[in-house]
Formats: C-alpha cells, structure tokens, sequence
C-alpha cells in the first residue's frame, strides 16, 4: 500500500477505508470506495442541500499518523488472500 493513496474517513464509524489493489493501478479509488460503501450500507448518499458531509477524504499516510481504525476493500478474492497470508508472516516475526 502506497501511503499517498486516498481513502475515506467516516465520522460515524470512525474508520479509514482504502482499496487494497495489490501491485495494481486502479484509478478513481475515491468514488469507487464510495459506491462499494453504498453498496454495503454502511455510507448512506447525501441527497439535498441540507445534508452534511459524513467522511472525509484523507490519505493512508494520515490515517495512520491519526492512529484511525484502518479498513481495506479489496480488489478481488485473490487480492485478500495475498493480503491475508502476508499480514499473517508479519505478525509471527516480532
């Protein structure tokens, strides 16, 4: 994960989602991660004027610094279990 990517830091929740891609380029992370977080109920759309914005477009690098609650979406099925066996080695080397 590049630390430059962007996400979305929900103020609801107060979670950090980003898109895990792998070593792939994916383009327009921010409007996908809002679909797929649509789609999953857990982003409601802001329809009229009056309504507020619930997240905020932030960077990986800044979540971490913040110490937010960090989420990945995931590209594919693939993607997650090459994220998954990875995090697993890194945890037994401490």
């Amino acid at each position: 994960m590049k630390k430059r990517n962007m996400g979305l830091y929900l103020y609801d929740n107060k979670t950090f989602y980003y898109i895990e891609a792998g070593e792939n380029y994916v383009s327009n992370t921010v409007e996908r991660i809002k679909r797929v977080l649509i789609q999953r109920n857990i982003l409601q759309p802001a329809i009229g004027p009056d309504k507020g914005s619930t997240y905020n477009i932030i960077s990986y690098d800044d979540a971490l610094n913040k110490d937010y609650s960090v989420q990945p979406i995931f590209l594919s099925k693939h993607i997650q279990t090459e994220y998954e066996k990875e995090n697993k080695q890194k945890k037994g080397l401490f």
